[in-house]
This record gives structure tokens, sequence and C-alpha cells, in this order.
């Protein structure tokens, strides 16, 4: 079923705010009682949304007033009340999965909506005094679920087995301590659920970031990751390690017994381990002050993790820091060289957006994080992607398994109906 949604916002004149970029930048305002995902229904693209695990403060940007490359955006001075809108890859390989993100770039919308404490304020930016209107028309289907027909899996499980075999034989030589690798999985959708609905969906899995960013009406990058790669306040800097993997029980008593299997296991904890002390290393080289909490679980619908937080001071730029940090030992492994490496040579896929960059910066306040599990919707194909951290221990049928929980729960909490027998059907 769908609905047809038609709305008009009159905004009042644009006042100047500042300078951005040596050019006189206006903004004007206005307070609403619209649901916030409403404004999907805008022919405006590209259209960025995000909401941090930590707080429930929803953003929306649509379209570009002013676009840059992220070394610049992320280097520049703000004036004090615009963000800034982006991402970067992580790596450069060509695939025709990700068509409409041929490259990198962070923007200054012309509208960004927002809300906080059920208040919703749209805002408008312009080089220039003048008044506009934002129009909304658009038909939303109104079903909350919808199913994936078929499955085929890059790389098949056979070339998966001898990747894991070889690497583990180098890992076990000295030749590298961890490396994550990652699968990635087409499926053919039966029936699709609306954008709208699907970032709905995604915002009902607990202790997530939840993001999309919609290129058209037809393609859509989409997910809901534990993974910060890190947030700041002026000088105040905080990250985490999230590593190993677990489902969530059926019962309580299960669920506790899965953890305290984890919480023990010593592969699980060599490879928690390799993440917490590669990112606390790199903190230490430009931070001062960095405390680290004690190990924890950290829980969503689906799945436990390993987890610790770090806090820090810095005054180092946002473009450094990410580079710095990225990729974390939790998305790429180490050595961090040799292991982008190894995975730009072996995984027969390019990552591009998964396990890349994306967020929020502001003059004071920012956050980005990692876009893991996470999937992209180009017309009648959707393709899902997850990783695994592979240590000397890792076994080919487990961390296939695990590949298969992770993608599961994203496509589970997004609202995709799939059996085992299309996740699976390539296992062996």
């Amino acid at each position: 079923m769908s609905q047809t949604n038609r709305e008009i916002y009159k905004l009042p004149k644009t006042k100047f705010i500042g300078r951005f970029i040596e050019k006189k930048l206006y903004k004007s305002s206005i307070s609403l009682s619209t649901p916030l995902l409403s404004f999907l229904n805008s022919s405006i693209f590209p259209q960025f949304f995000f909401q941090s695990k930590e707080n429930d403060k929803k953003f929306l940007a649509l379209g570009i007033l002013e676009k840059l490359s992220p070394e610049w955006a992320l280097k520049i001075e703000l004036p004090q009340e615009i963000n800034l809108f982006g991402f970067l890859f992580f790596d450069k390989k060509i695939d025709s999965s990700w068509e409409g993100f041929e490259t990198p770039f962070f923007f200054l919308p012309k509208f960004e909506i927002t809300k906080e404490n059920n208040k919703t304020i749209l805002s408008y930016y312009s080089y220039k005094e003048e008044v506009v209107e934002l129009h909304l028309e658009g038909s939303t289907s109104t079903d909350k679920k919808g199913s994936l027909e078929t499955s085929e899996h890059f790389p098949s499980y056979p070339l998966w087995e001898k990747m894991i075999i070889e690497e583990c034989g180098d890992i076990s030589k000295g030749l590298i301590n961890k490396i994550v690798l990652a699968r990635k999985t087409l499926f053919k959708i039966e029936k699709i659920i609306s954008f709208n609905q699907t970032i709905e969906n995604l915002l009902k899995v607990p202790h997530t970031h939840t993001f999309a960013i919609i290129i058209n009406k037809n393609i859509g990058f989409f997910g809901a990751s534990p993974e910060t790669l890190f947030s700041r306040n002026n000088s105040f800097l905080e990250t985490e390690a999230i590593a190993s993997t677990r489902k969530r029980g059926a019962t309580e008593i299960e669920d506790l017994q899965l953890e305290k299997e984890m919480r023990t296991n010593r592969k699980d904890l060599i490879e928690f381990g390799e993440v917490q002390k590669g990112i606390e290393n790199t903190l230490t080289r430009f931070c001062s002050k960095v405390k680290r909490t004690p190990l924890f679980v950290y829980k969503n619908s689906f799945l436990q993790h390993l987890c610790c937080r770090f806090q820090a001071k810095t005054t180092m730029d946002s473009y450094s820091i990410i580079h710095n940090l990225h990729p974390t030992p939790a998305i790429g492994g180490l050595p961090k060289e040799e292991a982008s490496n190894r995975i730009h040579k072996l995984e027969p896929f390019s990552r591009r957006l998964y396990s890349s960059v994306l967020g929020i910066r502001g003059k004071e306040e920012e956050e980005f994080i990692i876009a893991i599990r996470s999937f992209i919707i180009n017309n009648n194909t959707l393709t899902a992607f997850a990783g695994v951290g592979i240590v000397e221990e890792s076994s080919p049928q487990k961390e296939w398994q695990e590949l298969n929980w992770k993608i599961e729960s994203i496509l589970k909490g997004a609202g995709y109906e799939l059996s085992c027998r299309n996740l699976c059907s390539n296992n062996h």
C-alpha cells in the first residue's frame, strides 16, 4: 500500500549569520510539529540522515549549497550556526555496486532538519537574502516489512576458506598480527520497503548509530552501526574499541552464557586485545590525558561485543585525527598498512562506504562513525556487507557463520525477511 503526501513550508526571509569560505552566509529557520522523516518526501538530493547512539537528536540534510573535499571540510574554521555532513571512502577500488558514490565529499546543505526533545526545526542556508518554500510531495509505501529472494556471496565459501587458512598461517609466522576480512552478499529484492520506513525500522535497533545517504529515489546507503570512530567537543575526544561477536541469547540465561563464553574465549580476547592496544597506541601519539574504561560487553537487539572506551585531549584537526585512527584494528587490522594492503589484494570487491567514515562536523562538536552493519539499495538489488577479525585461532567456518549473523541482524533490523537458505545458499 502507498499514500501520497503533499506539504508546503514557507520560511521567513534569510538573515546574515557570518562568513563561510569567504562568502556571506544567510540562514532562516522555523519550528515545526512535522515528523522529521516526512522530509524525505522532498525531491531534493542528496539526503543525509544521522542519529548518534549517544542521544536522541536526529539530523536530516537535503541538497547541496556548498560541496567540499573531505580534507578542506575537516580543516577549515566553521561559523557557529552550521553543520557539515559527509563521508570518506575505505578504498579506491572500482565496483559497480557503488553507482552514485563516485567521490567522497562533505557538504553544507540547503535545508537542515533537526529533531530533539520532540521539537523539529527546519533551517535553510543561502548566500543571499531571500524567501523560500520547501515542497514535499511523494507517494510513500506504508509497508513496514520487505522480503529478499536470493543471495550470492563475494567471496564464495571455498575462496573464503582458502583466504582464512592462508592468513592464519601468516599470522602464526608473525607476518601480520590481525586482519579483518569482509564479504558482500547480493540479494534480489522481492518486496521493497520505502527509504523512510527503512530508516524508521533501523532507528528501533538500540545502541547503534543510524545513518542513511540517499543519492536519488532509487539509490541509498543505510546502516545501524555500533562503532564510533570518535566524537569531540572542542578539545575533548572520545572513542572506543569494539571487537569479538556473539548472538544474543533467546533467554536471559542463554544470553549470559554466551557473554561468559565470549569473555573467556582465547580467540575473542586476543582479537579484542589487538583492537584495544592498537587504538590506545594511536591515541598516545597525538593526544594527552588518555584514559581507558575497563572491558565491558556492549549489546544491541541481535549481537553482543567486547568493548572499552577512551577519553583524551587533542588540538589536532579532524582530518588528521581520522587518518590517524582509520582504519581501526576493528575494521582493518595490525599492522595498519600491511593489513590494508592485504585487504585490497584479497577481497574481490570494493568496500567504498562499508567500514568507511561518515558523520557531522560543527564548530565545537563533531561525531564520526564507522559505517559497518550496512547495505546499499540500488533499484531492486540490495547489497549487504559484513566483516570479521582474523587471528591465529580463527576457523573459516565459524567466521563465515559470524558474517551470516551480522548480515542477518542488519537486514532484520531494516525490516527485511530472509531465510537461512537464502543467506547461506553458497555456504559450501
